[in-house]
């Protein structure tokens, strides 16, 4: 069972987009927002525990849909 409050790591490009998540889930889960893979790469690997991973699909540094893989 994941532990409360959850965490998210929020992978997006897109400044807008990413405030838009952060202030919506703000008081609920706890959000930590990066721009490319390669940064939520170094989070997840550096030792950084999420419950859930949420992934932009056009990221500039790689497809979305290849964050599974990395």
């Amino acid at each position: 069972m994941p532990s409360l409050p959850l965490r998210i790591l929020h992978v997006e490009d897109n400044t807008l987009t990413r405030e838009l998540v952060r202030d919506a889930l703000q008081g609920y889960i706890v959000v930590d927002s990066v721009e490319t893979l390669a940064e939520a790469h170094s989070k997840l690997t550096g030792g950084e525990v999420y419950d859930v991973v949420l992934t932009d699909l056009g990221l500039p540094d790689a497809r979305g849909t290849e964050a599974g893989a990395a």
